[in-house]
């Protein structure tokens, strides 16, 4: 867990100040397990200043600077992660995704095909090439992604909440509510799963607000370290002025000054 990843982070760094990997093990756990972006960034920006060629410090640096809504500079560190290392399929992945937050959707898709010509089972591309093609309206091409995605994935309930959020944009809301089926299921099978975050992206595709809300409310009490990208979708532009939305952020409290 990431209370022994924090220990032995400490312990590491005690024995070799100079080292970047206890460092860049720290910023992990201050973003996912804290949600202290200030601590985050100290560490891995000592990460890259003690080892400027650690593909993994600029990998991580460029998630950090996405989440916390930096573009340029989260682009900056995903093209020097692929130029340290161009065969790295989550590094490509990264910068893929860096782009298209930036509003280069088009460069995003090329860099996630690349990734894809290395290796055509890699879902993360697959699933990113499925947003890029719904912030495009490209519905079918998005379907067709997350197809792909759910086919390469171990468990049949993969995608449930991705396709269910593409058929609501098309306004096919019986399709949508069968995924949200589909979510409850696993949800039934599978109760050790946080599946809050994939309920409340449904929920605000099909109009369930407070439905949508709620299940946001349940994710920040179980603290679920996968909160600290939720302003890096545009899912949730509808309850953006939402006051319990903005509680929510503030209780996450990643995106402080």
């Amino acid at each position: 867990g990431y209370g022994e990843a924090r220990d032995a982070a400490e312990k590491a760094l005690e024995l070799d100040p100079s080292s970047a990997e206890p460092h860049l093990a720290l910023g992990m756990v201050a973003i996912f397990a804290d949600w202290d972006a200030k601590t985050a960034e100290e560490h891995l920006t000592e990460a890259v200043q003690l080892g400027p060629g650690h593909v993994d410090a600029h990998y991580v640096l460029s998630m950090f600077n996405m989440v916390r809504g930096n573009h340029d500079a989260a682009v900056a560190h995903g093209q020097i992660a692929v130029e340290l290392d161009p065969l790295s399929l989550p590094v490509l992945g990264q910068l893929g995704g860096c782009l298209a937050l930036r509003g280069d959707l088009e460069e995003g898709l090329v860099v996630l095909d690349r990734a894809l010509e290395i290796d055509p089972t890699f879902r993360g591309a697959h699933e990113w090439k499925g947003w890029i093609h719904l912030e495009n309206e490209e519905y079918e091409e998005a379907l067709t992604s997350f197809r792909e995605f759910a086919r390469l994935s171990p468990n049949r309930y993969a995608g449930a909440s991705s396709f269910g959020v593409v058929y609501a944009r098309m306004g096919d809301t019986d399709r949508a509510r069968e995924q949200l089926n589909r979510l409850k299921d696993r949800e039934r099978v599978e109760p050790g799963t946080n599946l809050h975050q994939d309920f409340a992206a449904l929920l605000m595709a099909i109009g369930d607000v407070d439905g949508a809300l709620e299940r946001l409310e349940q994710a920040v009490d179980a603290h679920l370290g996968s909160l600290v990208f939720l302003k890096s979708s545009s899912l949730w532009d509808s309850a953006a002025d939402h006051p319990r939305f903005q509680a929510i952020l503030d209780r996450i409290g990643f995106w402080a000054s």
